[in-house]
C-alpha cells in the first residue's frame, strides 16, 4: 500500500493520496497488462461503479472467468494468494490502485492509458464477457 505523499484527484496532498498527472509509461502499461489475473482485475476495476472493492469479489470474478464449473476451495485459495502475494502488490506500486489488505480493499484510482488498452485487451480476450458488460 502506498504511503508516500502524492496528488491526489483534487491536487492535494498528504499520506496515501496518488499522482495521478502523470500517465505510466507504456513499458508499465503493457507490464500490468501482461499478466492475465492482472488483466482481469482491471476489468474488473474497470467495469464496476464502485471506486473500492473487496478482494473476495476479485477473486470471485477472477474464479469465474477461469473456471468452466464452480471453482474449488483450494482454486479459490490458490488465486487470493496469488493476488495478495504478487498482483495486487504490483498494482499497487504502479499507482493504478491502493491495496489494503487488512482491511481487504482495493480502492481504483482510474488510469485512462491503462483503461484503453486494458479495453481492447477484454475484447478480444473475454468477447462473450465484455460484450454483456
Amino acid at each position: 500500500m502506498s504511503d508516500g505523499n502524492r496528488d491526489d484527484r483534487d491536487g492535494n496532498t498528504g499520506p496515501g493520496s496518488r499522482n495521478l498527472s502523470s500517465a505510466p509509461s507504456l513499458d508499465t502499461v503493457f507490464d500490468l497488462l501482461s499478466a492475465r489475473r492482472r488483466r482481469y482485475v482491471i476489468y474488473y476495476l474497470v467495469d464496476t461503479d464502485d471506486d473500492t472493492v473487496d478482494c473476495d469479489s476479485l477473486v470471485e470474478h477472477i474464479a469465474s472467468l477461469e473456471a468452466d464449473t464452480d471453482p474449488s476451495a483450494e482454486r479459490i485459495d490458490r488465486i487470493a494468494a496469488d493476488l495478495y502475494q504478487i498482483h495486487l502488490p504490483k498494482l499497487d506500486d504502479a499507482g493504478v490502485v491502493d491495496f489494503d489488505s487488512r482491511s481487504d480493499t482495493v480502492r481504483f484510482w482510474g488510469q485512462p492509458s491503462i483503461e484503453e488498452y486494458a479495453e481492447h485487451a477484454a475484447m478480444q480476450e473475454l468477447p462473450d464477457w465484455y460484450g454483456s458488460h
